[in-house]
């Protein structure tokens, strides 16, 4: 039997070690996933009163045979190995975090579809789906 492949649209985002984060995230995302391409990152200004530093950015698509709160679970995993903790948010930091805003054809958090980062990324988005 074939597997139905999903398509996970995931947004990441880290204003504390944003490189070396992002570079994590993409890398322990390909190994739970397999097939994800990784649009440019983009710097951000934040949002919120608490947040700070700059933000770093970046979108991905992922093809899965996994469900979505699988794709989900593997994110909030990824976020815990790189100390993500409760206390952050109230102190700013966001060490990284990694949202499905997207499952196949349908939009699974607007709040996260809508913010500006997402949307001036969509287009780098686009171009990956195309290839």
């Amino acid at each position: 039997m074939i597997p139905v492949m999903n398509k996970a649209l995931i947004s990441i985002g880290s204003n504390e070690d944003s490189k070396m984060n992002l570079q994590i995230s993409r890398r322990m995302l390909l190994e739970h996933l397999g097939e994800v391409s990784f649009t440019g990152e983009i710097e951000t200004a934040p949002y919120g009163k608490q947040y700070k530093a700059m933000f770093l950015n970046q979108l991905a698509v992922a093809f899965t045979d996994q469900s979505l709160e699988e794709v989900n679970n593997i994110a909030k995993e990824i976020e815990y190995l790189l100390g993500r903790l409760p206390e952050h948010k109230k102190q700013g930091v966001v060490k990284v975090d990694i949202d499905v805003f997207g499952w196949n054809d349908e939009i699974v958090r607007p709040e996260d579809y809508n913010r500006p980062y997402v949307q001036d990324l969509l287009p780098q988005l686009a171009e990956l789906l195309k290839g």
